[in-house]
């Protein structure tokens, strides 16, 4: 079923699960990226995406989440790469050269890696991604990119960009030296689409993102079951 989002200046986007939406005109499908380069100290080192919750890594949920909407899903990590040998992805370490630039440094990657292709961003430590992500911000994305704002807070590391937005990348971070994805946003005008909050019985934050081992207790009480009770009796 089609949902209904607001994009910026007021329009609305139509997306449903699973449509493969080009997002932006770019020539051949588009791909998504897992920001996943992340040294984890808040968690001891650990690779937050490979942290389970549910039973299942967060890994293998966000890859549940995008493969329906997009023809190839990467992987931005550094360090040995054959523990992420079991989800069938190509792993793209962040170029020597922009070693120390967080997330903007696996955006780089993914571009460099399969340039003239729409391109879409999630970070690996987010477990409760929605069913249509992915192509709703394809969808919207059209000349220019989109990132994620939910109950008013900005997401900028959920975002599309159209093919070729991301050229500019590696310049942009030498020259000015800044590290914030939502700076690059801005210096690209991208603008936001809002995410429809769903009902309570729903995730109560599906863009959760597990960073502290406090946050790893909380998804992993929103993983659990739903307790009987009326109107949830078995059939």
């Amino acid at each position: 079923m089609a949902k209904t989002f607001r994009s910026a200046g007021g329009g609305r986007v139509m997306a449903a699960s699973g449509d493969g939406g080009q997002g932006g005109g770019a020539p051949g499908g588009p791909v998504a990226v897992i920001l996943a380069g992340g040294r984890g100290e808040r968690m001891g080192g650990q690779d937050k995406c490979l942290l389970e919750v549910g039973d299942r890594t967060i890994l293998a949920r966000i890859l549940d989440i995008l493969r329906p909407d997009v023809d190839e899903v990467l992987i931005s990590a550094n360090g040995f790469r054959p523990r992420f040998a079991a989800y069938g992805c190509p792993v793209l370490p962040d170029s020597p050269d922009l070693a120390g630039q967080g997330p903007l440094a696996g955006l780089a990657a993914a571009a460099a890696a399969r340039p003239d292709r729409a391109i879409v961003s999630v970070p690996g430590d987010a477990p409760f991604l929605p069913v249509g992500l992915a192509a709703a911000l394809l969808d919207a994305a059209t000349d220019r990119p989109v990132f994620l704002r939910y109950a008013g807070d900005d997401h900028p590391t959920i975002a599309a960009y159209p093919a070729g937005t991301l050229d500019g990348l590696p310049a942009w971070l030498a020259d000015t030296g800044r590290r914030a994805v939502k700076a690059w946003l801005e210096q690209l005008g991208a603008l936001p689409l809002d995410w429809p909050q769903g009902p309570k019985e729903e995730v109560a934050d599906p863009f959760l993102n597990v960073n502290r081992p406090t946050d790893l207790n909380v998804a992993r009480k929103m993983a659990l079951p739903l307790p009987a009770g009326p109107g949830r009796g078995s059939a």
